[in-house]
């Protein structure tokens, strides 16, 4: 009964004392109440409102005070209450304060640490850290954190987050400032002349024991070591004491072998090929030495430099070893330390990505061939004897037919035809008269225009690596006889040997027919390429020369060129003009005007051939790049099917097939460049 007595007075005092002015003094006397009841109390004198958690507004708390307090030393009193309680009051807004349970504060924003914050509130602060290292003074922060407050550093930029009581974080923010000194520790570079640093830095590391010395170091009673591949140094961080028993380790250990040799590296390409690079870091290592060797020699005797040169041949062949490993594309290499910086630095130049170039050529030939005949032919003979021989006349062949194939079609179309002969192109008139006793008498007139025009455009596409030769072959194999003999069998009948019997045999050589071409690009500085080109074109004609042969045109093109990125340059070309003109006529009669044209034949013939050769070369320099272009060539090709697949046909030959199409090719993301390796050598692609 006493206790509900002392809780009604109480209520009945925060509700008076709540009108009063901030300088009233009021004495809180709660025992065993609800937290929900006292957060009343305190937001009718403060006004700020509070929203107790289900979970703690049930809580019982005991707030009893018997000298009179101000509003600010009410409130505040009440949040150490809260904390004593395991309880926390977290700003949810203007003047409304959230009270939950201290181990879910940490999940939840509070107040930014100012001079208006209360010493028990939850505030959160990021601290950055300029000289010493973030991750290793918030582990030291941990040991003083409450038990729910959050101390964690923030990788890559050196900072701290901090989220607890407005007091505990003042103080670790104290300590932040006293250790974030420079006074302490300094830095020593160490170069090594002999000694590898990596090598050095396990050994000193096993030396000061391992795990244990990157604690110590933590805690600043050890130093702390790092090794430079580059400059071939050593970093030591510490106390000068314990810089300068480093650095006496160091000397020591920094001293020539007594064989001159070193530990095996092995050494992983990323971009280049082993066993091209192997043979010249040999010679390169061995062109070294004997210049060194010579050098010493000839400052020492003057005669001894050649058998110095040798010796040390000798030498480099036992102590350097460069070998190369296919499967995984690495190096294997045994060298005295010096050499092996030395071969190091030249690998991490050497082995660098290289770009690649787009080559789009375009091979166009225009050909236009006009040919025009016209003549008479005119003859007299007899068949009496069962032969077609002219007793005379003129019969020069007019487009390779004359009035004698006329002759024999007429009297023996059968024969004609078998023995190989076809019906005449063109306009062919004849007139006379054919007995088949006696003498006949014939003319033949023909006239023959023959036009023909041809547009070739080849144009080979391919991607080349930089400075590496591209080689893109297009044409068939044709056969071509090359010669012909005879073997001597029996059985048969000879006209001259009878009872012989002979074998012809021809001998067939198959030829490439197409186009070849050979590129090999150099990217140069300032997005200039220089290209070395071997062209190589052939066609077959619808001439023949020996043994009935098709004859072949070759043309060949060898150069080396200059061009910027992207730009279309031509290689080279061929304008020819052929004009051909033949008349075969009878001497005197052929002369007479007009009727001299019954006594000859004409022809006419012009050729015109044009050709040129363009090239356009694109780098491209990185995979978005490749994966556009790649993108546009394969669209390009599935356009194309895509049209063929729409066309309909009335009456299918082949119902139910469907035309074969490239699937939609994936969109490809832009590659994620990773960032190059501590110490490594970056060269930028051209």
């Amino acid at each position: 009964m006493r206790t509900r007595i002392l809780l009604c007075v109480a209520l009945l005092c925060a509700g008076v004392t709540g009108a009063q002015t901030p300088n009233s003094s009021l004495t809180p006397n709660f025992q065993n109440t609800d937290v929900a009841v006292v957060a009343s109390s305190v937001s009718d004198v403060t006004g700020i409102t509070f929203i107790p958690d289900p979970a703690a507004a049930t809580r019982k708390i005991t707030f009893v005070n018997r000298r009179p307090m101000t509003p600010q030393e009410y409130y505040d009193a009440f949040l150490s209450i809260l904390q004593v309680n395991g309880l926390a009051a977290l700003p949810a807004g203007r003047n409304t304060m959230k009270i939950v349970q201290e181990a879910n504060a940490r999940t939840m924003p509070g107040r930014a640490l100012g001079p208006q914050v209360g010493p028990d509130e939850m505030v959160h602060v990021v601290v950055t850290v300029r000289n010493v290292n973030a991750q290793q003074v918030a582990t030291v922060l941990n040991q003083f954190r409450s038990q729910y407050g959050v101390v964690q550093a923030v990788p890559g930029t050196n900072q701290i987050i901090i989220n607890d009581r407005a007091a505990n974080v003042q103080r670790m923010r104290d300590i932040i400032d006293r250790v974030d000194t420079t006074s302490g520790s300094d830095l020593e570079v160490i170069p090594l002349q002999y000694a590898t640093a990596s090598n050095v830095v396990d050994t000193l590391t096993q030396l000061m024991g391992g795990q244990q010395q990157a604690a110590n170091a933590a805690a600043g009673i050890a130093p702390r070591v790092t090794a430079d591949q580059r400059t071939n140094s050593i970093l030591v961080v510490g106390e000068p004491a314990a810089r300068m028993q480093v650095a006496a380790w160091v000397t020591a250990l920094d001293t020539p072998l007594a064989e001159g040799g070193g530990e095996p590296e092995v050494i992983y390409l990323k971009h280049g090929d082993a066993e091209q690079l192997a043979p010249l870091l040999k010679e390169f290592a061995t062109g070294v030495a004997q210049a060194q060797a010579v050098a010493a020699a000839g400052g020492a005797t003057p005669g001894a430099a050649p058998a110095a040169a040798s010796v040390s041949t000798a030498a480099v062949d036992r102590s350097i070893t460069i070998l190369a490993e296919p499967s995984t594309n690495a190096l294997i290499v045994t060298a005295p330390p010096k050499m092996m910086r030395e071969l190091i630095a030249i690998i991490d130049k050497l082995d660098i990505p290289r770009a690649q170039v787009l080559l789009e050529t375009i091979i166009a030939e225009v050909s236009t061939d006009k040919a025009a005949n016209l003549g008479v032919n005119w003859a007299v003979f007899s068949d009496e004897s069962g032969t077609t021989v002219p007793a005379g006349g003129f019969i020069s062949p007019i487009a390779g037919f004359s009035i004698a194939n006329v002759a024999q079609l007429a009297t023996d179309p059968e024969a004609y035809l078998q023995s190989g002969g076809a019906i005449p192109n063109g306009t062919t008139l004849g007139i006379g008269r054919i007995r088949e006793g006696g003498v006949s008498i014939g003319a033949l007139l023909r006239a023959l225009r023959t036009d023909t025009d041809s547009n070739v455009i080849a144009e080979p596409q391919f991607l080349a690596l930089d400075n590496e030769e591209v080689s893109f072959t297009d044409g068939q194999e044709v056969p071509l006889l090359s010669g012909f003999t005879t073997s001597l069998g029996s059985g048969g009948q000879g006209g001259q040997f009878p009872g012989l019997n002979l074998n012809p045999i021809q001998s067939v050589n198959r030829e490439q027919i197409g186009t070849t071409l050979t590129i090999t690009p150099q990217i140069n500085d300032g997005g200039t390429m220089t290209l070395d080109i071997s062209l190589e074109s052939s066609e077959l004609t619808n001439s023949t020369g020996d043994a009935n042969s098709r004859i072949t045109t070759k043309r060949m093109l060898d150069t080396k060129v200059r061009v910027e990125d992207g730009q279309t340059i031509v290689l080279g070309g061929m304008v020819r003009n052929v004009s051909l003109r033949n008349e075969t006529r009878v001497p005197f009669l052929g002369r007479i005007p007009l009727i001299g044209e019954l006594f000859k034949t004409r022809g006419s013939e012009r050729q015109q051939r044009m050709l040129m050769v363009f090239i356009k070369p694109t780098i491209l320099h990185d995979a978005t790049q490749t994966g556009n272009t790649t993108r546009t060539k394969y669209n390009l090709i599935r356009e194309q099917q895509i049209r063929q697949g729409e066309r309909r046909e009335l009456l299918p030959l082949l119902p139910g097939t469907t035309q074969p199409q490239l699937p939609e090719m994936e969109q490809v993301p832009n590659p994620v460049q990773p960032a190059p390796a501590p110490g490594a050598t970056t060269t930028p692609v051209p």
